[in-house]
């Protein structure tokens, strides 16, 4: 299946990767508002020392991650060039909060906390 995906992106045409451009920037604002989201939601839960911060932020990477991930894997299977494209956009959204959500979690975190 993973393949076939691959085959579908790569042999897209110029219209898919045309709306996918254009999409981007848009589709990266809502996933960082749903990562946003969830981490006020994971927020309610108590967190008893500052490596709890870093695994609250990482869980929310994570599952917003998945989530973008899946539904524009289910976006490229469409037979539409803009829902294809939406899928492309909303992928590289979600690898998009997961580069800087880790890197925060993981590197900038520790440092502000040390």
């Amino acid at each position: 299946m993973p393949i076939a995906t691959l085959a579908r992106i790569r042999d897209s045409g110029p219209d898919v990767w045309k709306t996918a451009t254009w999409a981007a920037p848009l589709v990266v604002q809502v996933v960082f508002a749903a990562a946003l989201g969830v981490g006020w939601l994971l927020g309610h839960f108590p967190t008893n020392s500052d490596a709890g911060y870093s695994l609250l932020i990482v869980a929310t990477v994570i599952i917003t991650t998945v989530a973008s991930l899946l539904i524009g894997a289910r976006l490229l299977r469409a037979e539409s060039p803009r829902r294809r494209s939406l899928g492309l956009a909303l992928g590289g959204a979600g690898l998009a909060a997961a580069a800087v959500g880790l890197s925060y979690a993981l590197i900038f975190l520790p440092m502000l906390t040390a």
